[in-house]
């Protein structure tokens, strides 16, 4: 669990992992199965990771997509392991909520079920163990963390904080230590099960602030990469470490690194193509063998394959994006129907249930950000989903 002195969290039943683990042998290799796969399906991966981290109580629950419907087998094998340990009292279950499934332990007393109540963006935050949880909702001026798996470069959760909640140097090292103290768990929780994964924050600059800097020809001061180079390589070569080391003399090879900054579509279509992944993959790679062992990149030719395979891309992209157009449509009329059969849930569950809620708490509260209504968060939420699906 997050320490509820520092995350002011609630503390739930702990429990004992050694005793589960005699009985999750088959775990590593089927965590292994999706970590291989990270570079192309990245998304499978961090759900993997996220439901391990509800599973060992490092927190409190996460908002994923297609939990019964994808990965019911993997949590009732959990769940199995946890009857056959006399542990079921701490089973995964899964609240389909219409922002999509809530992963959570049944007996943990700090989850907000979107049955027991209405769930605004700060209840949403709440379950998700933020700093801050009025900031789920959009913020114009932020402070964007994200917290990302090391050997994978996978993300696995993020956070977004209102500038202007933070007002002294004081809330900043409070957000600091929140936040080391998450990313603590996190580790803590796959060291006790004894899988060879681990976790960094970083703090994301604005994608605009980083055009600025990526566009010049001259490279950035020391303090600057020192402070944004993850930021940089993850938007540059997403989720391949192993190409790292391009990004240590970053004053040496800032021609290499600003011509792969420049293609979107490429990184983009490459989850779609095998084979376009593939060819993707065998300019990556050559370029980092050049870098390590001291070859010049000719930078016209990278700029030039570069740019076949983003125009290749960009062109397909959009002949996808067509093709989607019904299943998007059909997708936002899921969604809807979601919202009603909460709605009707909660109308029927409200008459048994009383007045009781659980009191939402975080890390930090801001008296700047409204508490605003439910149905205008619901309204603006869904008008953004219905114009997706019919725009795009």
């Amino acid at each position: 669990m997050l320490d509820p002195l520092v995350c002011n969290n609630i503390t739930g039943p702990q429990l004992a992992l050694e005793t589960v683990l005699p009985c999750l042998s088959w775990l590593p290799g089927e965590v292994a199965s999706y970590a291989a796969r990270a570079t192309i399906d990245y998304l499978a991966f961090s759900t993997i990771l996220n439901i391990l981290l509800v599973f060992t109580g490092a927190r409190t629950a996460a908002l994923l997509d297609n939990l019964n419907s994808v990965y019911s087998p993997f949590i009732h094998r959990l769940n199995n392991a946890l009857r056959e340990t006399n542990q079921s009292a701490f089973r995964l279950d899964v609240d389909e909520f219409y922002m999509g499934d809530f992963v959570y332990r049944e007996n943990n007393p700090r989850f907000i079920h979107s049955h027991a109540q209405r769930l605004r963006h700060r209840e949403i935050g709440h379950n998700l163990d933020f700093f801050m949880p009025d900031n789920i909702d959009a913020i114009d001026d932020k402070i964007y963390i994200s917290i990302h798996e090391m050997q994978t470069w996978v993300q696995v959760t993020g956070e977004v904080v209102a500038k202007r909640c933070i007002r002294s140097e004081k809330d900043i090292q409070r957000l600091i230590t929140f936040t080391d103290h998450k990313v603590q768990s996190f580790n803590n929780a796959f060291q006790q099960l004894h899988l060879p994964y681990n976790f960094a924050w970083f703090y994301s600059a604005p994608a605009a602030s980083l055009d600025n800097v990526m566009s010049n020809n001259t490279p950035p001061s020391r303090d600057w990469w020192d402070a944004n180079w993850f930021n940089v390589a993850w938007s540059t070569v997403t989720h391949r470490p192993h190409l790292q080391h391009i990004f240590h003399d970053y004053e040496h090879n800032w021609g290499v690194i600003t011509t792969i900054w420049k293609f979107e579509w490429t990184d983009l279509w490459m989850r779609h193509d095998e084979d376009f992944r593939r060819r993707l993959e065998a300019v990556y790679n050559q370029v980092g063998d050049y870098i390590s062992r001291g070859i010049p990149v000719d930078i016209d030719d990278l700029s030039l394959s570069l740019g076949k395979m983003n125009e290749e891309g960009r062109v397909e992209m959009m002949k996808l994006r067509k093709r989607r157009r019904n299943s998007e449509r059909l997708e936002t009329l899921r969604i809807l129907t979601r919202v009603v059969r909460g709605e009707v849930g909660n109308w029927v569950n409200g008459l048994k249930r009383g007045n009781k809620r659980i009191e939402v708490i975080g890390g930090v509260t801001c008296s700047q950000l409204e508490d605003e209504n439910y149905w205008s968060f619901v309204i603006r939420r869904l008008a953004r989903i219905i114009r997706y699906g019919i725009f795009g």
